[in-house]
């Protein structure tokens, strides 16, 4: 996934975010037709997701743990959070309506 692609949270499932390519392979997977979709913007209150730009995935904040991640590395004010974390997301109300073929 490109950095500058826009990202979106489907209606069906609130922990899911990504691009719109992504979001339609994955209702295809779970056969689902068409749904609605919400454009995902930065947002430094909702501190749910983030962007990792050394996987350039977006990644639900409870699963960034130094446990979890073979690319861990600490930033450089060593406090535990890692280097590759970027851009705090949260669900806008654009919303989106995407059928799936």
């Amino acid at each position: 996934m490109k950095h500058k692609e826009k990202l979106y949270f489907p209606d069906w499932d609130d922990e899911l975010c990504g691009t719109i390519q992504y979001l339609t392979e994955e209702a295809r997977r779970n056969n689902i037709s068409e749904f609605d979709a919400f454009e995902a913007i930065h947002d430094r209150c909702q501190k749910w997701y983030f962007m990792c730009i050394k996987t350039n995935e977006v990644v639900k904040s409870e699963d960034c743990l130094k446990s979890e991640c073979n690319g861990y590395a600490p930033n450089k004010s060593g406090r535990g959070v890692c280097k590759y974390r970027r851009m705090w997301w949260g669900k806008s109300n654009n919303k989106i309506h995407i059928k799936v073929e």
